[in-house]
């Protein structure tokens, strides 16, 4: 079947890392192979193809569904800036390599796309990829309300960028809207009230734990903690360390506090003790 885009572009980091511009014997003319620019669409397409029907015998041929997505996958990364369409530097190339058949297929690393790729430290297929959070978070959407939805896209479209900061402080705050669907649905209007109030975080908290059996209570107050600090160590003036890993790391616990939270909806939301 069909890849998704996400999976497309860990297929063109793999080819990207090979690119002339990033080797440290760098020669321009290594790019004639690919009509001077750092990659095909074809040529990444082949990489997948070989890998999932080199095998068969004969090999099948492919679909124009089969390449839809490595096409998107090269204008999504050429709309975050780290391709830009046809050859590297076209000028100088002209004439030279005869390059006049890239349109909608070569495409080359900007400044930023060099920096990207060099830091871009999932090159393989992972699980869940920053497309597929958002995905699976946004099914949520409709428990948690448009804040929540507004915050998983803005914590996606940081990761995407590398802007693992403002990923983190997203990711936090998306947390601090489930936590007031639950109050809300909990204890109404109160709920805001508390929140806006002074430490009105940690308040919210203990009102939405009070009479829950420890099996509700604690992972409540465990991703909500671990969540809140991402928000606040990111947020806040001073120096710290935020990685790649610390941004994922922070939404994939904020998909698992979302699934938790549905799945004990009734539980979490009554008053009963």
């Amino acid at each position: 079947m069909p890849l998704s885009i996400d999976d497309a572009i860990a297929f063109f980091v793999e080819k990207l890392r090979a690119a002339p511009s990033l080797s440290p014997a760098y020669n321009p003319n290594a790019r004639g192979a690919s009509e001077g620019c750092d990659v095909l669409v074809t040529e990444v397409f082949d990489i997948w193809w070989h890998r999932e029907h080199g095998h068969i015998n004969p090999t099948p041929n492919p679909s124009e569904e089969d390449y839809a997505p490595f096409h998107d996958a090269a204008w999504e990364l050429a709309r975050r800036g780290i391709l830009r369409p046809g050859p590297a530097f076209p000028g100088l190339r002209v004439g030279v390599l005869g390059v006049t058949r890239t349109a909608g297929n070569g495409f080359s690393l900007t400044e930023l796309g060099r920096e990207w790729i060099s830091k871009y430290d999932q090159a393989v297929l992972f699980t869940l990829d920053p497309g597929r959070f958002a995905t699976l978070l946004n099914s949520y959407g409709n428990r948690f309300g448009p804040a929540f939805r507004l915050r998983i896209k803005e914590a996606n479209g940081c990761y995407r960028t590398m802007n693992y900061f403002a990923a983190c402080a997203m990711a936090g705050a998306a947390c601090e809207s489930i936590l007031l669907a639950i109050g809300s649905a909990k204890i109404g209007d109160k709920s805001l009230q508390i929140y806006f109030g002074r430490d009105g975080r940690r308040l919210l908290i203990k009102q939405i734990t009070m009479n829950l059996s420890g099996s509700l209570k604690q992972p409540v107050e465990t991703a909500a903690s671990i969540l809140s600090y991402w928000r606040d160590d990111a947020a806040h003036g001073y120096v710290t360390e935020i990685t790649e890993f610390s941004a994922h790391d922070a939404l994939s616990r904020l998909l698992r506090f979302a699934q938790f939270v549905d799945r004990n909806w009734d539980q979490l939301t009554t008053n009963a003790p």
